[in-house]
């Protein structure tokens, strides 16, 4: 008996060798996470650009804002959180600091960080990133906007990943009031 199943465990294990043989290997390292395209940012991303990298595999960032958050969202596409957070996080650093950067701008990257932080279950800087992006969405955006819809909804997503189902459901409720608005 116990020969059958070593047998059967060889069977089932060879099996999984020849599966991942024929699909490719999983692209997921350690610190990140297989995120759904159904993502906002995903979803919005009109044009995804490959993320350039050196004799490492280390993503280079190029200094354009605008560049950085087009990466930022691929790379979160692609499951690359950690360089998304980085590449995020120095696209509202050169938006703020070179002063071209439209307050609409620094609002979606914002919320493009928040998101990120949200996949990466970091929900007290989600949170924060997130309340930021909105308060700026509110001011330059139309109230029933899109992206104060899905910037609510983040806002949801992070109180319930907090456990607070109070205010998670405030979000909900504030988001629904927005989208019946419209």
């Amino acid at each position: 008996a116990k020969i059958g199943i070593i047998v059967a465990l060889a069977f089932v294990a060879s099996l999984c060798v020849a599966l991942f043989a024929f699909m490719g290997k999983p692209d997921i390292l350690p610190g990140q996470l297989p995120i759904p395209t159904t993502v906002t940012a995903c979803a919005s991303a009109k044009t995804l650009v490959p993320a350039k990298v050196d004799s490492n595999f280390k993503v280079i960032f190029p200094s354009d804002p605008k560049k950085l958050l087009d990466l930022a969202k691929t790379l979160m596409c692609s499951g690359n959180l950690i360089d998304a957070d980085k590449a995020a996080a120095k696209a509202i650093s050169a938006l703020k600091s070179n002063g071209k950067g439209a307050s609409r701008d620094i609002g979606s990257a914002y919320a493009l960080l928040g998101e990120i932080k949200l996949a990466r279950q970091e929900y007290q800087k989600a949170d924060g990133n997130l309340k930021k992006a909105l308060a700026i969405q509110q001011r330059e955006l139309t109230p029933t906007h899109p992206d104060v819809i899905s910037t609510l909804n983040s806002l949801a997503k992070t109180a319930e990943g907090q456990g607070d189902f109070a205010r998670a459901d405030a979000y909900y409720k504030q988001a629904l009031a927005v989208k019946a608005s419209q």
